[in-house]
């Protein structure tokens, strides 16, 4: 039996060797594992503060649009409030200057009127005759009087038709 003490003792030298490996690769593991915690927490960490930054710089972005926008908006109500007020005070000057220019129209129609009511009747007629008289002049002997006579109804036009024409006029070009 001599023989099994030293068995014993190989075998309990056998055991600790392999409890001393087994401990060292676990204390390894245990470091690399550790490590590996380490790099996933900073990585983890600088991964959220990339996140503040570019959510911090997304809503300052945000805000200054916002703000852009909203200004913009602002310019664009003044001026079509100024629009707005340009036509409104166009027509009512349009409105205004109407009849009192019928009426000013009115007044020297009737204080000529009241003056010299022959005279008057004398200065339209040769007004209306002179540029019927010049087209004569200007045309050749061959043409109808027919055409004199629509040369002279284009110098008898109302002041009417005038503004009626104008107006025609302004509409198409617009």
């Amino acid at each position: 039996m001599g023989n099994g003490n030293g068995v014993t003792a190989t075998l309990t030298q056998a055991v600790e060797t392999v409890k001393e490996t087994a401990s060292e690769l676990g204390s390894a593991v245990v470091e690399r594992a550790g490590g590996a915690v380490q790099t996933a927490k900073s990585a983890v960490t600088k991964a959220r503060r990339t996140v503040r930054k570019a959510a911090g710089t997304a809503t300052e972005a945000v805000g200054t649009v916002k703000k852009k926008l909203a200004a913009a908006s602002k310019t664009a109500r003044q001026q079509a409030e100024e629009l707005r007020r340009g036509a409104s005070a166009r027509k009512a000057a349009k409105k205004t200057a109407r009849p009192a220019a019928k009426k000013a129209a009115k007044k020297a129609a009737g204080a000529s009127a009241a003056k010299t009511p022959a005279k008057k009747a004398v200065a339209r007629k040769p007004v209306a005759k002179k540029p019927a008289a010049k087209k004569t002049l200007k045309a050749s002997a061959a043409k109808s009087p027919v055409k004199k006579a629509t040369a002279r109804k284009t110098a008898l036009r109302s002041p009417a038709q005038k503004a009626a024409k104008k107006s025609a006029r302004k509409a198409a070009r617009r």
